[in-house]
């Protein structure tokens, strides 16, 4: 069986009224976050030109427990001011080495301030977690049958298609933007054993995915077979005018535009076989 569900045409399915460029309708940090909603969805990405593994932000945060309003629990990630390795570098030697930094902000952490036994290990120590941050184009977002908002037949889902990838039916929402990818230590530590093998992270498609195993929402990329269309002028364009990353891991943004793309170019759908599909590189299988 073929595999269809490729993005390289997609774009014709976009208005044809509107720019070669245009801005998100929403500005919020959240929204412009990828972030595959239900289990076995993926987002298409490719990450943005001259921004490979180690060029990405590395920022440490306290994870604090918090309980949504219907009762749920989640857990916020939130800047800490008094790590070293977020301050910021105010001078460098000749090899690219801070060697003169100071905190972003004048006051002092309120997490590390406080005394909270939530925050701490069991030595009494500040616990904090990397997240790793990179700007990607997302080209689109393939969900699943079951996601309640196909069912209910929501507004916004009637411009998703119907496709096929190996022997599964998606639903394709185009999205064609520059967002933001936040990754967690372990999905990193997957991009990391991908750039050993490959060399960099540049010009290769990865599925984003979503999947749930031994009880617990997990996150995992995958070297993608998905033909895209290609932007490079554009982006290259684009990355030079997009903020710091650093200011979104501080809190100092909290809205951002990012831009949309649209091409008429067209591209033949790319055929690949079931082999092919079954031996994509999967990093958690690989060693």
């Amino acid at each position: 069986m073929a595999r269809i569900g490729d993005l390289g045409n997609l774009a014709e399915e976009r208005s044809s009224n509107a720019g070669t460029q245009q801005f998100s309708d929403s500005k919020s940090l959240w929204r412009n976050h990828i972030r595959p909603q239900f289990n076995d969805e993926f987002a298409v990405i490719r990450f943005v030109p001259g921004q490979d593994l180690e060029d990405g932000d590395k920022t440490l945060f306290h994870p604090v427990q918090g309980v949504s309003q219907n009762g749920r629990q989640f857990t916020s990630y939130e800047f800490c001011n008094d790590a070293k390795a977020n301050y910021k570098i105010l001078e460098k030697d000749e090899r690219g080495v801070g060697i003169k930094t100071e905190p972003f902000f004048s006051d002092p952490c309120s997490h590390c301030q406080n005394n909270d036994p939530k925050l701490r290990d069991e030595n009494g120590k500040i616990i904090l977690r990397n997240r790793y941050r990179y700007y990607v184009m997302h080209y689109g977002t393939y969900h699943v049958e079951s996601n309640p908002a196909i069912a209910e037949q929501r507004e916004w889902t009637q411009d998703w298609k119907s496709v096929e990838v190996g022997r599964q039916m998606y639903y394709r929402e185009t999205k064609m933007q520059i967002q933001i990818l936040e990754l967690a230590p372990g999905t990193w530590g997957d991009l990391h054993d991908d750039y050993i093998r490959n060399g960099t992270i540049l010009g290769r498609t990865y599925e984003y995915r979503r999947v749930f195993r031994e009880n617990q929402v997990r996150y995992k990329l995958i070297s993608s077979d998905i033909k895209v269309p290609s932007f490079q002028k554009e982006l290259e364009e684009a990355v030079s005018s997009l903020p710091p990353m650093t200011d979104i891991s501080t809190g100092a943004l909290t809205e951002i535009d990012l831009p949309v793309f649209q091409t008429a170019k067209k591209e033949k759908e790319q055929v690949v076989n079931d082999d092919a599909f079954a031996n994509m590189a999967n990093f958690e299988d690989e060693e």
